[in-house]
Order: C-alpha cells, then structure tokens, then sequence
C-alpha cells in the first residue's frame, strides 16, 4: 500500500472542512506526504535533533516504523534519509535497527504495540470494552 497523508488546518475533520469551504479542500490535494514523510515531520518537530538525546529519541521513535515496512528497498531509502536527517551514520542506525530486531526474536511478547504512533502515544483501542 502507498498511503499519503493531507495535513488539515487544525480543528477540522474532512467532513467539516468540505462543508464550509470545498476550495480549502481541493487545495489540500496539490501536497499529499508519504507517510513516513508524515511520521519524520511529526518526530522532528517534537525532537531537538541538533542534540545527541534529541537524536537518539527521534531515532528510538521512528527505527521501529521503518522495520515494520515491507519492501526493503523501502526501508533502506528512509533509513538513508533519517541517517541525513539526524547527521548520524547509516551504519550505526543499521545496527540499532538489528539490535531492535534481535530483542523483538528473543522476547516476541515485548514487541511495540501495533497501536504505537510515531509520537509514542498509543491509540484509544478501549471504546466498546466493559
């Protein structure tokens, strides 16, 4: 699958936003993101990047995004564009990236939530419950 994401301005859901002012919408349409564009803008923006800490959480956030995609060639051009982004070695993103990977293979239980965002939050996956 190939998603892109639209950014509407904040506040207003596709419905609403289409209902007030259907030319806003269509101008939407012109700047769709990729996805992992999507969850870049949003970790970078959340991250100090210019410090080590900064990095290393942007890194922590988005490593286990790329590891879930499944083309390689795929991860491989978003593991180069974070390496650029965060001006850190591919190598040593690579090898967290294993690392990742090895712990997920010994404890498949400690795996990351499916619900986890790219802001570490998780959904409400509650609704309905009780």
């Amino acid at each position: 699958m190939n998603i892109k994401v639209i950014t509407l301005p904040e506040g207003k859901d596709p419905d609403e936003l289409i209902r007030r002012d259907v030319e806003a919408w269509k101008n939407q349409w012109p700047a769709p993101k990729h996805v992992m564009q999507y969850y870049f803008d949003k970790v970078f923006a959340a991250n100090n990047i210019e410090e080590s800490e900064g990095k290393r959480e942007a890194a922590r956030k988005i490593l286990p995004i790329i590891a879930r995609l499944p083309d390689r060639i795929e991860q491989d051009h978003w593991l180069k564009k974070l390496a650029e982004k965060l001006q850190v070695g591919e190598t040593a993103l690579r090898e967290t990236l294993a690392a990742n990977r090895a712990k997920e293979r010994k404890n498949p239980y400690a795996k990351a939530s499916p619900y986890a965002t790219a802001s570490g939050d998780k959904a409400d996956n509650t609704a309905g419950c009780g």
